[in-house]
């Protein structure tokens, strides 16, 4: 071959060579760009750096309302300062800026108005420019209710972003002399559900504005008393203020933009120690919502967005438990019976037949029914660990919930009842919505609302009137998705005519299956269930996709989650990674959705991908 010839033939192939490199080079680019496009978070690039931004306003004409009634503006200098360390301590990078530095605020970014009482009618425009390019925004209190002149105008501006007007009734609620408490729900895409819907003090030396919401607007944190089942009194007929009313933060969307509202000021954040971590939470699950597309929650009990749990303390008019079993049968109710163990002795024949109610669980009221707290190990032994030997003898049934005489437990109590094999306790009133586990790994049944004692006994209510003081606190924790504990006795409400209380509560409950009753037992095994399932998502430019994980040793039946999509993006299908997987998919009236698995394996993770398009 000459060298003409084989430079031409080498010349050749190096032409083939580039050619192959290029197709190549073009196949891994595409299969790239679909892999990102899958598979890696939208605008991947930008979102670890705009995420902790915050711009805090610093607003002039609110100094002079602070002036204008003699608090002095380095009260509102303080303020921000104050606020701003708070986020910096939660990590956030904090911007102060003055209001000529909101025109310049891009969409994704995130504004904070952090007791803003005045604003000019320009920078007024200015936000919700900002929020209708898709702005986000976080603002509180009575927000631009004087302009810059320090003249009150109401509420024009929140109503006008939110729909919030001033409560028909009264504009402003007092509450410096009692004070108050906030509750979060437990779903929602502004609280998280790691708080347990704990109880936050709400210290306050100023009025707080009430506000009529709209249809579309439900409050995601409520103003309660100590019970965390009753929101406050409004006057001295006892008229609780209504979910509506008692609504202490918002979320919803401006145009592109999302906003988070909360109507008391922000020294509360600071006033009571105690709290603070719990506001943490909050503002981490107000930012959390401004910054994501979608927010997933699971069902705090499996699929139940609440539940109901019915107990009966069946002491002294013993044979009242038959009363209550049969009221359980009629309905459909299922129930938790805590016998007195020498009472259960000496009433063999009641019990018995009590048991073969499939829908009655029995549980331990102690042995004797007196103070346990303080005791000798033999005689706690004997009221705790005896007194479940003896029901179970008798009843045949399985006890696993222990209820202490006078709603008093101590650290030795705790050890003797996880030492006997209990499971749960239900005590006193407790500060959180979700059940918890002790050091001695036992449950506590966090207990809301008045017992039937103390309607009766101490307030010597009507049956009337008791019937719907039930039903509203029972309304209240429903709407927060806690549990409701309604705790009666044989000798009360299960005695004479006053089981029509009780039976007219079941009819109700009847009435509304978004109501869930549940024995104690079925609840602690679905509280311990949720514990050991973890759910994590990413949003793609085409999916988002979810992955559960069941930590579980068995199979989970119909575990139960809501998604949450912000108003830019619209969810169409659902798909499983692995064939033969039953999901049940709905969008519900409020635009989200929930998502419930049929049945997950033990020890296991399933992945979903749900397509999405972006709203026109």
């Amino acid at each position: 071959m000459t060298k003409s010839s084989a430079k031409i033939q080498e010349s050749y192939y190096g032409v083939k060579l580039a050619l192959l490199l290029i197709l190549l080079s073009m196949i891994f680019s595409y299969a790239t760009y679909n892999i990102m496009e899958q598979y890696m978070p939208k605008n991947f690039a930008i979102l670890n750096i705009a995420q902790k931004r915050v711009y805090l306003l610093k607003s002039l004409s609110t100094e002079k309302v602070f002036v204008k009634y003699g608090v002095g503006s380095e009260i509102y200098e303080e303020r921000i300062k104050k606020f701003a360390d708070f986020l910096k301590k939660l990590s956030y990078d904090v911007k102060i800026i003055k209001t000529d530095k909101i025109k310049s605020l891009q969409s994704g970014d995130k504004l904070v108005l952090i007791d803003t009482l005045a604003l000019e009618s320009g920078v007024k425009e200015d936000i919700k420019s900002f929020l209708k390019k898709g702005g986000n925004l976080l603002f509180n209190y009575n927000v631009a209710f004087s302009d810059e002149n320090a003249k009150f105008i109401g509420d024009r501006f929140l109503n006008s972003i939110t729909g919030l007007k001033f409560s028909k009734d009264y504009n402003y609620l007092d509450l410096k002399k009692e004070g108050g408490y906030l509750t979060p729900k437990l779903l929602s895409p502004v609280t998280l559900f790691n708080t347990k819907g704990k109880r936050m003090d709400l210290v306050l030396y100023d009025n707080i504005p009430v506000f009529d919401a709209p249809s579309f607007l439900e409050p995601d944190v409520l103003l309660t008393n100590y019970t965390q089942s009753q929101t406050p009194l409004i006057d001295k007929t006892l008229s609780m203020i209504s979910l509506k009313k008692a609504g202490m933060m918002w979320h919803g969307y401006y145009e592109k933009g999302k906003w988070v509202y909360f109507n008391f000021p922000s020294y509360s954040f600071f006033e009571a120690p105690k709290s603070t971590p719990y506001f943490e939470k909050l503002i981490k699950g107000a930012f959390n919502f401004l910054q994501k597309d979608v927010i997933i929650r699971k069902y705090p009990f499996l699929d139940k967005e609440n539940v109901m749990f019915t107990s009966e303390d069946t002491e002294y008019k013993f044979e009242n438990l038959l009363r209550f079993s049969n009221l359980s049968k009629k309905y459909d109710i299922p129930v938790t019976a805590f016998l007195v163990g020498y009472l259960t002795k000496e009433y063999p024949g009641i019990v018995k037949k009590a048991s073969q109610n499939p829908l009655l669980e029995f549980g331990s009221h102690s042995f004797s029914h007196k103070k346990i707290t303080g005791q000798s190990d033999d005689y706690v032994k004997k009221e705790t660990i005896g007194s479940k030997k003896v029901i179970e003898q008798i009843s045949g049934k399985k006890v696993r919930g222990f209820r202490p005489p006078r709603e008093e437990i101590d650290k030795k109590m705790e050890h003797y009842l996880s030492k006997g094999g209990y499971k749960y306790v239900m005590e006193k009133e407790k500060d959180v919505l979700f059940p918890f586990m002790n050091d001695e790994n036992l449950m506590t049944i966090p207990r809301h609302g008045i017992d039937d004692y103390t309607y009766l006994m101490n307030l010597d209510w009507d049956q009337k009137t008791i019937t719907n003081q039930i039903l509203k606190e029972a309304t209240v924790l429903r709407y927060l998705n806690g549990i409701y504990t309604l705790s009666v006795h044989t000798h009360l409400i299960s005695y004479g005519s006053n089981i029509n209380i009780l039976e007219n509560f079941f009819k109700f409950l009847k009435e509304h299956p978004d109501f869930s009753p549940l024995s104690g037992y079925e609840l602690y095994k679905r509280v311990l269930l949720v514990k050991n399932i973890d759910i994590t998502w990413n949003i793609t430019n085409k999916n988002i996709i979810v992955t559960v994980k069941n930590a579980n040793p068995q199979n989970i039946k119909d575990f139960t989650f809501k998604i949450y999509p912000s108003k830019s993006i619209v969810l169409d299908t659902i798909a499983s990674e692995m064939s033969g997987v039953v999901l049940d998919y709905k969008k519900l009236d409020d635009d989200t959705y929930t998502v419930k698995v049929a049945d997950i394996k033990p020890h296991s993770s399933l992945t979903f991908f749900i397509n999405y398009h972006e709203r026109n």
